[in-house]
């Protein structure tokens, strides 16, 4: 039987590892200013595809909410 290496995930230092990866890539190509920058948005790229499977039915669960007049639901 094999892994599905897609579906499992990551643990913690595998990720912390591939962020730095970014961060030294990134690291001779930027000015120190415009690289604080670009690491959080290439974050929230990674974690934007990570969860673009579920993206449909979380909006999808958002407007009925919004339908049903409930406000403040993630408080």
């Amino acid at each position: 039987m094999t892994t599905d290496k897609i579906n499992t995930p990551p643990n913690f230092g595998t990720v912390v590892s591939f962020l730095w990866a970014i961060a030294d890539l990134l690291n001779g190509a930027f000015k120190k200013s415009e690289f604080q920058i670009i690491l959080p948005f290439t974050v929230l790229r990674r974690l934007d595809y990570a969860l673009e499977a579920t993206k449909a039915k979380v909006l999808e669960t958002e407007r009925t909410l919004k339908e049903k007049g409930l406000e403040n639901r993630h408080r």
